[in-house]
């Protein structure tokens, strides 16, 4: 019996920067701007990195927290800090902070969703090939990366 090659993983993983009061500071466009492999995300309080997809296994965990460490230093420099989203408010949560006003998918998200898609969360990305049950027109992702276009 042959074995089977690895699949590819990849990871996105989304974050919220703020001071260390727990104050929300959201420089989603600076950092896309400023750091390889970081993408913005609809609403400017949180960002997003990806990291390219890897076969070896052993390799992903620096491959995680390398652009993690990396974002540590950037926000530093700032008096800025990671804040952890799964238990902090965003303040007026009735509004949709945009990081890119003329950014469609990111319309379509504030349109359909509001303040209720505002997560930080890791998503990871296996080898899957068939794209058939994607929801989203091929494209139209921020980050080419993840779209769903071949």
């Amino acid at each position: 019996m042959t074995a089977q090659p690895l699949l590819l993983k990849g990871f996105e993983v989304e974050l919220f920067t703020g001071r260390s009061n727990g104050a929300n500071v959201g420089v989603a466009h600076e950092v896309a701007s400023e750091l390889p492999g970081f993408v913005t995300e609809p609403d400017c309080r949180n960002l997003e990195y990806i990291t390219d997809p890897i076969r070896d296994y052993a390799e992903l965990p620096e491959a995680l927290l390398s652009p993690r460490r990396t974002l540590r230093r950037w926000l530093q420099e700032r008096e800025l800090t990671l804040l952890p989203g799964s238990t902090m408010s965003l303040g007026d949560s009735s509004r949709f902070e945009r990081s890119d006003p003329s950014n469609a998918y990111h319309a379509l998200i504030e349109q359909l969703y509001g303040t209720r898609v505002v997560t930080a969360s890791i998503h990871i990305n296996l080898g899957i090939t068939d794209r058939t049950g994607c929801l989203l027109p091929s494209g139209s992702c921020a980050a080419k990366r993840h779209c769903c276009s071949p």
